[in-house]
Order: structure tokens, then sequence, then C-alpha cells
């Protein structure tokens, strides 16, 4: 048996495709998919959306993965401690500066001894360095600074990378340094190695002090064995004969300890 048309299917059939004709003849299912065509190109229109003659691909946002947040050189106090020279000899210096970037901590060094540090504090980086840029890549972190610096030479130049390297290798990511001048890569002198082209921490612990607010680092710290059979056989640790240091004194060593444990007996 034939049936009519529903009313609301020719409604759409007269309104939205007036010139097309349809056969008298259609099996259900053709019926079915033209009312379904049309019942979405109903809602389509309604909803303001164009139609299109052929298909087209439909363009996906790309994503990144956020950028990991910078480590800081910041206790949770908001305290910073870079490094500068006592004697010729490394030492730390405390300074207020909550949460820092690398690049931050760089530029607070090169701009000289900070206000209020102890009288015998200086710095070997010469005045009107420019920090140019940083890269960290890999726990490597590569320093670019400006030609000013290559106007130092000899143990001046050793102890002005020394304050650079244990200045940024206290950030949780860094594990070592190289270094450009004005975007060319130089070698950097190690006490440990000679030229090379990349330092870290270990490659500068000669230029620790051997006292600690007047006291002997033979008293400060204790020899115990390690638990390591394929590695050093002993490390460091404060032996806590320390109750008069400052703060600034207990961070360097337990800096120096750390160092020890890490790069193993000098």
């Amino acid at each position: 048996m034939n049936r009519a048309p529903h009313p609301a299917v020719s409604s759409v059939r007269s309104s939205v495709c007036p010139s097309v004709r349809t056969p008298a003849r259609r099996s259900a299912r053709t019926t079915v998919r033209v009312v379904a065509f049309l019942g979405v190109a109903m809602l389509t229109a309604a909803c303001g959306i164009p139609l299109d003659d052929a298909p087209r691909a439909i363009e996906i946002p790309s994503t990144t993965a956020a950028d990991e947040p910078d480590s800081t050189t910041a206790s949770a106090d908001g305290t910073v401690f870079m490094y500068y020279l006592s004697d010729n000899l490394l030492t730390a210096v405390e300074t207020e500066g909550g949460d820092q970037t690398p690049a931050q901590v760089l530029a607070s060094l090169f701009a000289g001894v900070p206000e209020g540090a102890r009288t015998n504090v200086s710095t070997q980086i010469p005045a009107g360095t420019d920090l140019l840029g940083t890269v960290l890549s890999g726990g490597s972190l590569t320093i670019d600074v400006s030609s000013e610096f290559d106007n130092l030479v000899g143990s001046g130049r050793t102890l002005a990378l020394a304050q650079i390297v244990m200045t940024v290798t206290e950030l949780d990511e860094v594990r070592s340094v190289s270094l450009r001048i004005d975007g060319v890569d130089v070698p950097i002198y190690s006490p440990e190695a000679g030229d090379t082209t990349t330092v870290t921490d270990c490659d500068y612990r000669s230029l620790f002090p051997q006292s600690i607010g007047g006291v002997s680092l033979s008293e400060l710290v204790k020899t115990v064995p390690t638990p390591d059979p394929d590695g050093p056989q002993t490390t460091l640790e404060p032996s806590g004969n320390d109750p008069d240091l400052s703060d600034e004194e207990r961070h360097l060593l337990n800096r120096i300890v750390a160092v020890d444990r890490s790069c193993g007996p000098s």
C-alpha cells in the first residue's frame, strides 16, 4: 500500500528543496534516510551553521605542554644564597629575594656585592658585565655574557667562574654550566680538569675555605663510611661542633658537605 508522505516531510521538502521532484515510489529505507538528512539540515539551518557543498577537514588546535617552572635557590623563608669571595675563597652570602630564576640570580650576582654584606666580601665579576641570556637543557645551563667578562684572565677569571658555577648549581635542575661570550662558545678553566667546555660544582671545590667562622673545617665535619661498596668509601657530614655559626656560615658548611657527597673525596 502506498502511504501519503507525512505532512512535516512534505513541508520540509517544499521549503528546503522546492526544485527537487521525488519519484512516486521509494523504499521505506530511502524515505527514512531522507527524513534523517532533512532533519539534520533543518537543525543546522536553525543553528545558523552554513552547509558546505563538499566535506572539509576539521582543524584541531595544536597543544603544547605547559612550561615547567624554574627551580630556585630560594629557601622556605624566601632567602637566596649566592657565592662571593672572602680572601680569594668562596663564601655564601644570604640575600632576600624570594623565588628566583637562573637569569634573575645571575643578574643579582653580576650587580656586585649586595648591601649589608660582610666587609671582607668581594667579587671578581667585572663591573659592567651583562647577562645576555641563559639556556637550560637537560640539566646543563648555558650562560651568555657580554665581552666585559673577557677582560678577566688567570686566577681572577677562575674565581669569577667559581662564583657563577657555585651560585647556579644550587638550583635543583642545574647540574653543569657552559659559557658563551657575546654568543660565542668559550672554554672554561677548571682547577680540577684544566680547560674544558662544561663544568660542575665539583670543579671548584678546591676554592672552598678550610675554616668557617674561625673554626677549622676538620673540627666542623667528620668522615664517615659510605654504604656503597662501588663508590667512595668515606664521605663528610657535619660534626655538630658548630653552635655559633651564622646562617651564611652554616649554609656554606652544608654545601661543602653536599659537594663532597656528590663528587667524592677530593
